[in-house]
């Protein structure tokens, strides 16, 4: 972000302008958050509880990490986060899997509601290389966040929604 400062000197009739680069401060809220989800999936003894997408560990392959959270195989897919009280969200960051990104396991597609509301896909970024999902909210009050993945077409057999980490960014710290 670039502020303009204007300088006016009141003596000397001198007027200063600079450029100043400034970083937007954020904090990540995601710890506050009450979870639910149209599944959990139950394989091998793994944890796949929507709890490890709020617990801090950046790991992306689930089934070696027992980090991550996975929908079990289903057409719609859904994740909900809910806030305390209404936040000014800067943005949103969904961490997915990176061990396998074939397209049943994929972050894309998504549709993303915050308070009911469908947020524009041109406010999310899709980073298939990375697998993660940036929605930038623009400072939207919101309360909850509704994340789901409906199956593309019937050519995919198994569909899921996996999560390793969410990051529910506000500007500043939080009070």
């Amino acid at each position: 972000m670039t502020m303009d400062i204007l300088i006016f000197l009141y003596l000397g009739f001198i007027v200063f302008k600079s450029s100043v680069h400034c970083q937007l401060l954020t904090y990540n809220i995601a710890h506050m958050t009450q979870l639910k989800s149209s599944s959990v999936l139950t394989y091998g003894g793994l944890n796949y509880s929507t709890t490890n997408v709020i617990d801090g560990n950046p790991a992306t392959s689930p089934d070696a990490c027992n980090c991550c959270w996975s929908s079990s195989d289903e057409t719609n897919p859904w994740l909900e986060v809910t806030l305390p009280r209404h936040e000014h969200l800067v943005d949103i960051v969904l961490q997915g899997r990176t061990d396998q990104t074939d397209e049943p396991r994929k972050l894309s597609g998504l549709n993303v509601q915050a308070d009911g509301i469908a947020i524009p896909d041109k406010w999310i970024f899709v980073n298939s290389t990375h697998n993660f999902v940036s929605i930038d909210l623009q400072n939207q009050p919101v309360k909850s966040i509704r994340i789901n993945r409906p199956k593309m077409h019937d050519n995919y057999g198994a569909w899921f929604l996996i999560v390793c980490e969410v990051l529910i960014n506000i500007q500043g710290m939080y009070t």
